[in-house]
């Protein structure tokens, strides 16, 4: 939790934060076994974090020596373009599994403010990261890599999947 970043410390602090105090303040919120609509938050929740954690982790995986926590700016000699396994049906999974396990989780709290929080801050991290990481991979991969972004989505909210960014 300490070693991702302050903004990432900071965000799991207010969420906890979060769900002590409106569990203080108003423990029928936190509650989901007396009301239909907030299983039903809860079951999605816990979806998302279990789908977005499978997704993370075989993205890593299947990538292999090619995975990294920090987009690469210069290719190294055993980079190769990974196209298989989740690579497949998602373009960036790893990105795509930790937006969704995120989301899972403040969803799984019945946090309504560090939901809407996350995916505000979410959006804007991914929303300038692939690009940033998409021209790297261009110029390591050029049409190799502009085909596969063509054929495969991103699958987060409001982030740009022509590359056209």
């Amino acid at each position: 939790l300490i070693n991702n970043g302050i903004e990432y410390t900071v965000a799991h602090t207010v969420a906890i934060f979060e769900c002590l105090v409106e569990g203080w303040l108003f423990p029928r919120w936190k509650t989901y076994n007396h009301s239909a609509f907030r299983q039903i938050i809860v079951t999605i929740g816990l979806t998302l974090l279990i789908v977005g954690q499978v997704v993370r982790s075989l993205a890593m995986y299947t990538a292999g020596k090619s995975f990294s926590h920090i987009v690469k700016v210069e290719k190294e000699n055993d980079h190769k373009l990974v196209t298989n396994g989740v690579y497949l049906y998602i373009r960036h999974p790893s990105y795509f599994g930790f937006f969704w396990w995120a989301m899972g989780t403040q969803l799984l709290l019945l946090n309504p403010i560090t939901s809407v929080a996350f995916a505000y801050v979410l959006h804007g991290f991914f929303s300038k990261r692939i690009p940033f990481e998409e021209r790297h991979l261009v110029d390591f991969f050029g049409d190799e890599y502009i085909k596969y972004r063509r054929s495969v989505k991103i699958w987060i909210p409001f982030i740009n999947d022509d590359g056209n960014n």
